[in-house]
């Protein structure tokens, strides 16, 4: 069991401990005899709604941490033991004749919402069903940014290879540390003059271009019912789309 040094919090020092070798049931007893009081041990995800953004910070910092640490047991050079070291902010190899130092890496990845507006009507915007997620549920596109590639470039990519369109005027709009596992999600707008799609099935379920009308009746995602559900209030994703969503009459 590692115990990882988060930073302080005033005089306050703030740590995560990492009791995934533990089973839910022997988790809860543990903290059942520590607190005396009865606990149910949740999914870090599930419970983002009901978190402050200060709080789902810290514990998003110590998650990504911790799967860090989880992952990389051994020295990506020559194979030996690691251990951590600084409070759990560095790991050294283990082998005199290498003792090689890694650090936490954060894998940066583009997340988008792309705009058509015809000439006559309304604008649009492209929401996509993901494998991944419940098929009632749409959201927008994303993916990793390649070595070597700009941001604007990954943005462009992506939207090719999964939606078959060619966009333009890439814009910046918000970031979010995405500790699932260990992601920094660039979000951004873009346009494109093209609406024909051309799926790749392989990569998103299915896609479709909505209007503000159209999206603002939709559920929140998790919600009873088989209407369409856009992501939760606390993802850049929804981010996204309510400020699209601000911007048409």
């Amino acid at each position: 069991m590692e115990v990882l040094f988060l930073g302080l919090d005033g005089q306050k020092a703030i740590f995560v401990i990492d009791v995934s070798h533990l089973s839910q049931n022997q988790l809860e007893d543990q903290l059942l005899a520590q607190f005396e009081t009865a606990a149910q041990v949740r999914e870090f995800r599930t419970c983002l709604p009901l978190l402050t953004s200060r709080d789902a910070s810290i514990l998003a910092y110590g998650k990504a941490l911790s799967y860090w640490h989880v992952h990389h047991q051994y020295c990506g050079f020559c194979g030996h033991k690691s251990c951590a070291y600084d409070g759990g902010h560095m790991r050294k190899c283990q082998n005199e004749s290498c003792h090689r130092e890694s650090f936490p890496r954060t894998d940066p990845a583009v997340i988008m919402l792309v705009e058509y507006q015809p000439e006559n009507g309304p604008a649009k915007c492209l929401l996509a069903q993901h494998h991944r997620i419940g098929s009632q549920v749409v959201s927008t596109l994303a993916g990793f940014v390649d070595p070597g590639e700009s941001l604007e470039e990954a943005v462009s990519r992506e939207v090719l290879e999964e939606a078959g369109i060619e966009v333009n005027d890439v814009t910046y709009m918000a970031s979010q540390p995405w500790a699932f596992p260990s992601s920094m999600m660039v979000g951004f707008f873009a346009t494109t003059k093209n609406p024909e799609l051309n799926i790749d099935h392989d990569e998103i379920a299915d896609a479709h271009w909505f209007t503000a009308e159209e999206i603002r009746k939709f559920d929140n995602w998790g919600d009873d019912g088989d209407n369409f559900q856009i992501p939760r209030q606390e993802s850049i994703a929804r981010y996204l789309i309510d400020h699209w969503l601000e911007s048409q009459p």
